[in-house]
């Protein structure tokens, strides 16, 4: 690497402070999501205090930052994974049985976004060479070409899977929006209801979509 190049790495800019920006960010669904307590979203939230930590010690350059961040990637993968599998069998069972898996889709798509998430900034922080600069300590030893193989085709299922059940929620939160938008004008919803609980209205909402087509 060339002086100009490895100046140009020095800090914490770049894709690493976009990670640590959307870390900081995430922060700001804490106390939303602290208020529907479930396994689910207590871990949620646990993780992404986590990760706020990490991105404080990314900042002040820690010696321990990148290690405490890959283990928040991996607890994040961990538990996404977990309730994958937690919310799958509900998602097959109601689909094949032509019952309303909505609720359910939404559920396995949050989980493997999760995870998709997890394997893109776990391959940065393993590749990045700014993070090799700035934090030397960091440096892991080269993995096997086996490993290399199997994570990225770890990677490659779950872009396969992930993306096309993106836009295909994407189709269906456009469905749902005018049912909400009426649900909100015809006095059904106000908006302190959809502030103070979202997902609610957004599962009323897939409810009364599912009995439209069906």
């Amino acid at each position: 690497m060339e002086m100009n190049d490895a100046e140009k790495l020095k800090g914490t800019g770049g894709w690493l402070g976009l990670y640590i920006l959307l870390g900081f960010l995430d922060l700001i669904s804490v106390p939303v999501i602290c208020l529907f307590p479930t396994v689910e979203t207590v871990s949620r939230a646990v993780l992404i205090i986590c990760n706020a930590i990490a991105c404080f010690l990314l900042i002040k350059k820690n010696s321990n930052a990148v290690k405490w961040t890959r283990l928040f990637l991996w607890s994040q993968m961990g538990v996404d994974a977990a309730f994958f599998l937690f919310h799958a069998p509900d998602f097959l069972w109601t689909w094949s049985s032509g019952r309303n898996y909505y609720e359910a889709f939404f559920a396995i798509r949050g989980t493997l976004g999760g995870i998709f998430s997890a394997w893109i900034w776990l391959s940065y922080f393993e590749k990045s060479e700014r993070v090799k600069l700035n934090f030397p300590d960091s440096l892991l030893p080269a993995p096997s070409n086996q490993s290399v193989r199997l994570w990225n085709w770890v990677g490659v299922i779950v872009i396969l899977i992930y993306l096309p059940l993106t836009v295909y929620g994407q189709v269906l939160k456009a469905q749902i929006k005018p049912i909400i938008r009426e649900s909100i004008k015809k006095g059904g919803t106000s908006v302190g209801s959809l502030l103070r609980n979202p997902l609610a209205l957004q599962k009323e909402a897939l409810r009364k979509l599912w009995e439209s087509k069906h």
